[in-house]
Protein backbone atom coordinates (compact mmCIF):
# COMPACT_ATOMS: atom_id res chain seq x y z
CA UNK A 1 0.00 0.00 0.00
CA UNK A 2 1.23 3.43 -0.95
CA UNK A 3 1.83 5.80 2.11
CA UNK A 4 1.57 9.29 0.92
CA UNK A 5 3.22 11.58 3.89
CA UNK A 6 1.76 14.72 2.94
CA UNK A 7 -1.11 13.41 4.63
CA UNK A 8 0.71 14.53 7.69
CA UNK A 9 2.94 17.46 6.39
CA UNK A 10 2.51 20.31 5.62
CA UNK A 11 4.89 21.63 2.83
CA UNK A 12 5.22 25.11 1.61
CA UNK A 13 7.31 25.01 -2.13
CA UNK A 14 8.87 28.37 -2.88
CA UNK A 15 9.60 28.01 -6.91
CA UNK A 16 12.42 30.10 -6.17
CA UNK A 17 14.70 27.65 -7.66
CA UNK A 18 15.31 28.29 -11.48
CA UNK A 19 17.58 31.92 -10.64
CA UNK A 20 21.30 31.10 -11.49
CA UNK A 21 23.16 31.81 -8.79
CA UNK A 22 25.98 34.35 -10.10
CA UNK A 23 26.44 38.17 -8.62
CA UNK A 24 25.86 41.33 -10.00
CA UNK A 25 29.09 43.39 -10.64
CA UNK A 26 30.35 45.77 -8.37
CA UNK A 27 28.50 48.90 -8.89
CA UNK A 28 30.48 51.72 -10.35
CA UNK A 29 31.50 54.96 -8.21
CA UNK A 30 29.67 58.20 -9.28
CA UNK A 31 32.84 59.94 -10.07
CA UNK A 32 33.60 56.83 -12.08
CA UNK A 33 30.76 56.44 -13.82
CA UNK A 34 30.49 60.66 -14.82
CA UNK A 35 33.67 60.67 -15.81
CA UNK A 36 34.00 57.40 -18.19
CA UNK A 37 30.00 57.37 -19.53
CA UNK A 38 29.80 53.82 -21.58
CA UNK A 39 27.58 53.80 -24.49
CA UNK A 40 27.80 50.35 -24.84
CA UNK A 41 30.19 46.88 -23.28
CA UNK A 42 29.84 44.00 -26.06
CA UNK A 43 31.09 40.23 -25.76
CA UNK A 44 31.96 38.82 -29.33
CA UNK A 45 33.08 35.57 -30.31
CA UNK A 46 36.42 34.75 -32.31
CA UNK A 47 36.52 34.81 -36.10
CA UNK A 48 38.96 32.30 -36.25
CA UNK A 49 41.84 34.56 -37.21
CA UNK A 50 42.24 36.13 -33.14
CA UNK A 51 39.94 38.63 -34.12
CA UNK A 52 36.08 39.79 -32.45
CA UNK A 53 33.59 37.86 -34.86
CA UNK A 54 29.97 37.43 -34.30
CA UNK A 55 28.36 38.96 -31.23
CA UNK A 56 27.13 36.85 -28.53
CA UNK A 57 26.16 37.04 -24.99
CA UNK A 58 27.75 34.29 -23.43
CA UNK A 59 30.63 31.12 -25.00
CA UNK A 60 30.83 27.75 -25.39
CA UNK A 61 33.07 25.43 -23.80
CA UNK A 62 35.33 24.96 -26.93
CA UNK A 63 35.49 29.01 -27.77
CA UNK A 64 38.87 29.70 -26.89
CA UNK A 65 38.64 33.37 -27.01
CA UNK A 66 36.36 35.51 -25.82
CA UNK A 67 36.35 39.22 -27.07
CA UNK A 68 34.91 42.36 -25.38
CA UNK A 69 34.74 45.97 -26.47
CA UNK A 70 33.64 49.00 -24.38
CA UNK A 71 32.82 51.97 -25.73
CA UNK A 72 32.70 55.43 -24.18
CA UNK A 73 30.52 58.24 -25.26
CA UNK A 74 33.14 60.35 -25.58
CA UNK A 75 37.01 61.08 -26.51
CA UNK A 76 39.66 60.69 -23.78
CA UNK A 77 43.04 62.38 -24.27
CA UNK A 78 45.69 61.89 -22.04
CA UNK A 79 48.25 59.30 -20.40
CA UNK A 80 45.53 56.50 -20.02
CA UNK A 81 46.42 53.19 -18.00
CA UNK A 82 43.25 50.88 -18.84
CA UNK A 83 43.36 47.50 -16.47
CA UNK A 84 41.30 43.97 -17.43
CA UNK A 85 40.08 41.56 -15.48
CA UNK A 86 38.57 38.49 -16.31
CA UNK A 87 37.20 36.50 -12.93
CA UNK A 88 35.68 33.52 -12.44
CA UNK A 89 32.49 34.07 -10.65
CA UNK A 90 31.03 30.82 -10.24
CA UNK A 91 32.32 28.11 -12.51
CA UNK A 92 32.94 24.49 -12.29
CA UNK A 93 37.07 25.61 -12.09
CA UNK A 94 35.74 27.70 -8.58
CA UNK A 95 33.91 30.77 -7.17
CA UNK A 96 35.58 34.37 -7.39
CA UNK A 97 38.87 33.31 -8.80
CA UNK A 98 41.11 35.99 -10.71
CA UNK A 99 41.42 34.34 -14.38
CA UNK A 100 43.75 36.90 -16.24
CA UNK A 101 44.66 40.46 -15.32
CA UNK A 102 45.92 42.51 -18.27
CA UNK A 103 47.43 46.01 -17.43
CA UNK A 104 47.95 48.13 -20.95
CA UNK A 105 48.96 51.85 -22.15
CA UNK A 106 47.62 50.90 -25.42
CA UNK A 107 44.53 49.16 -25.49
CA UNK A 108 42.62 52.39 -25.33
CA UNK A 109 42.22 53.64 -29.21
CA UNK A 110 39.65 56.91 -29.26
CA UNK A 111 37.03 56.39 -27.22
CA UNK A 112 37.17 52.29 -27.72
CA UNK A 113 39.07 49.64 -25.08
CA UNK A 114 38.93 46.15 -27.12
CA UNK A 115 40.23 43.20 -25.40
CA UNK A 116 40.09 39.66 -25.33
CA UNK A 117 40.83 36.35 -22.77
CA UNK A 118 42.63 33.43 -24.21
CA UNK A 119 42.66 29.81 -23.12
CA UNK A 120 44.41 27.17 -25.14
CA UNK A 121 42.13 23.92 -23.82
CA UNK A 122 38.49 24.96 -23.26
CA UNK A 123 37.00 26.90 -20.67
CA UNK A 124 34.80 25.95 -17.23
CA UNK A 125 31.36 25.74 -17.90
CA UNK A 126 29.89 28.68 -15.32
CA UNK A 127 30.06 32.09 -14.40
CA UNK A 128 32.15 35.11 -15.22
CA UNK A 129 32.49 38.88 -14.97
CA UNK A 130 34.94 41.34 -16.94
CA UNK A 131 35.94 44.24 -15.26
CA UNK A 132 37.80 47.20 -16.56
CA UNK A 133 39.92 49.90 -14.42
CA UNK A 134 41.37 53.33 -15.92
CA UNK A 135 43.76 54.80 -14.09
CA UNK A 136 42.86 52.97 -11.07
CA UNK A 137 39.26 54.13 -11.07
CA UNK A 138 36.37 51.12 -12.04
CA UNK A 139 35.02 51.73 -14.94
CA UNK A 140 32.43 49.01 -15.92
CA UNK A 141 32.21 45.50 -15.45
CA UNK A 142 29.20 43.10 -17.15
CA UNK A 143 28.43 39.52 -16.18
CA UNK A 144 28.88 36.37 -18.75
CA UNK A 145 28.30 32.67 -18.85
CA UNK A 146 30.02 30.13 -20.68
CA UNK A 147 27.42 26.71 -20.82
CA UNK A 148 27.61 23.55 -22.77
CA UNK A 149 25.64 23.22 -26.22
CA UNK A 150 22.32 21.75 -25.31
CA UNK A 151 23.18 18.39 -26.86
CA UNK A 152 25.62 18.46 -24.36
CA UNK A 153 23.75 19.15 -21.32
CA UNK A 154 25.59 17.46 -18.25
CA UNK A 155 25.00 18.19 -14.45
CA UNK A 156 28.34 17.85 -13.52
CA UNK A 157 27.42 17.86 -9.10
CA UNK A 158 25.06 18.88 -6.29
CA UNK A 159 25.03 19.55 -2.83
CA UNK A 160 22.85 20.06 0.60
CA UNK A 161 22.49 23.61 2.20
CA UNK A 162 20.95 25.23 4.86
CA UNK A 163 19.34 29.16 4.72
CA UNK A 164 21.43 31.60 5.10
CA UNK A 165 19.74 35.20 7.39
CA UNK A 166 17.86 36.36 4.62
CA UNK A 167 16.26 32.73 3.48
CA UNK A 168 18.87 32.03 0.21
CA UNK A 169 21.21 29.46 -0.37
CA UNK A 170 23.49 29.16 2.71
CA UNK A 171 25.90 26.95 4.45
CA UNK A 172 26.54 23.69 2.64
CA UNK A 173 26.02 20.04 4.96
CA UNK A 174 25.76 16.62 4.57
CA UNK A 175 22.47 15.82 5.48
CA UNK A 176 19.59 17.24 7.15
CA UNK A 177 18.24 16.73 10.62
CA UNK A 178 14.49 17.08 11.71
CA UNK A 179 14.74 20.97 12.93
CA UNK A 180 15.86 22.14 9.58
CA UNK A 181 12.59 23.39 8.41
CA UNK A 182 14.15 24.94 5.04
CA UNK A 183 16.05 22.87 2.98
CA UNK A 184 17.87 23.73 -0.32
CA UNK A 185 19.78 21.63 -2.64
CA UNK A 186 21.99 23.23 -5.48
CA UNK A 187 22.43 21.61 -8.75
CA UNK A 188 25.24 22.20 -11.05
CA UNK A 189 24.09 21.63 -15.03
CA UNK A 190 24.61 22.72 -18.21
CA UNK A 191 23.38 23.14 -21.56
CA UNK A 192 19.76 23.79 -20.62
CA UNK A 193 17.81 25.08 -23.46
CA UNK A 194 15.50 28.44 -22.45
CA UNK A 195 11.67 27.43 -21.91
CA UNK A 196 12.27 23.99 -21.55
CA UNK A 197 9.66 23.48 -18.49
CA UNK A 198 11.62 22.05 -15.40
CA UNK A 199 9.79 19.85 -12.87
CA UNK A 200 10.68 19.18 -8.88
CA UNK A 201 9.78 16.50 -7.26
CA UNK A 202 10.80 15.69 -3.50
CA UNK A 203 10.19 11.79 -2.71
CA UNK A 204 10.46 10.45 0.72
CA UNK A 205 12.45 6.65 0.50
CA UNK A 206 13.01 4.78 3.48
CA UNK A 207 11.40 6.51 6.00
CA UNK A 208 9.83 6.38 10.24
CA UNK A 209 6.75 6.58 8.20
CA UNK A 210 7.23 4.84 4.70
CA UNK A 211 7.86 6.08 0.96
CA UNK A 212 5.85 8.13 -0.60
CA UNK A 213 5.92 11.75 -2.91
CA UNK A 214 5.87 14.65 -0.47
CA UNK A 215 5.15 17.36 -3.28
CA UNK A 216 6.20 18.97 -6.46
CA UNK A 217 6.75 22.51 -8.46
CA UNK A 218 7.55 22.84 -11.88
CA UNK A 219 7.92 25.94 -14.24
CA UNK A 220 9.91 27.03 -17.57
CA UNK A 221 13.46 28.43 -17.96
CA UNK A 222 13.69 31.47 -19.61
CA UNK A 223 17.54 32.72 -19.02
CA UNK A 224 20.20 31.40 -21.03
CA UNK A 225 23.35 29.78 -19.64
CA UNK A 226 21.28 28.44 -16.37
CA UNK A 227 24.37 26.81 -14.17
CA UNK A 228 23.49 26.84 -10.57
CA UNK A 229 19.82 25.22 -9.55
CA UNK A 230 18.42 25.60 -5.91
CA UNK A 231 15.43 24.39 -5.53
CA UNK A 232 14.14 24.59 -1.75
CA UNK A 233 11.69 23.32 0.36
CA UNK A 234 9.57 24.58 3.11
CA UNK A 235 8.29 22.37 6.29
CA UNK A 236 5.87 23.31 8.63
CA UNK A 237 6.16 20.02 10.59
CA UNK A 238 9.70 18.17 10.70
CA UNK A 239 10.62 15.42 8.50
CA UNK A 240 10.98 11.92 9.73
CA UNK A 241 14.36 10.34 10.03
CA UNK A 242 14.95 8.30 6.58
CA UNK A 243 16.17 8.64 3.28
CA UNK A 244 14.99 10.74 0.64
CA UNK A 245 15.55 12.14 -3.03
CA UNK A 246 14.83 14.60 -4.78
CA UNK A 247 14.11 14.17 -8.95
CA UNK A 248 14.45 16.28 -11.95
CA UNK A 249 12.42 16.11 -14.90
CA UNK A 250 12.96 18.10 -18.10
CA UNK A 251 9.82 18.84 -20.62
CA UNK A 252 8.29 15.65 -18.66
CA UNK A 253 11.58 13.44 -19.00
CA UNK A 254 12.92 11.64 -15.71
CA UNK A 255 16.61 13.04 -16.18
CA UNK A 256 18.17 12.66 -12.15
CA UNK A 257 17.64 11.96 -8.98
CA UNK A 258 19.30 13.26 -5.90
CA UNK A 259 19.79 11.55 -2.66
CA UNK A 260 19.68 13.25 0.61
CA UNK A 261 18.88 11.95 4.13
CA UNK A 262 16.98 13.56 7.38
CA UNK A 263 19.03 12.13 10.23
CA UNK A 264 19.22 12.80 14.07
Amino acid sequence: MRHIITASLLFLLAWSSVVPSHAAPAPVPAEAASEWEVEKIVLYRDNGKGEAGDETSWFYPADHVHHILVRFKSLKIGPLKPVAKFISVNTAAGRNLLIAESPSETALVGNEYKGSLTLERDFPVGYYRFELEINGKPVTAINYCVMDKPADFKIYEYSLHLPDKDGELGEEVKAFTPENRHLYLSVRTSGIVPGTRLKWTWRALETEKGPGEITSAEGRLQEVGIFNLSPDLRLENPLPIGSYSLEMYLDDSPIASFPFGIVK
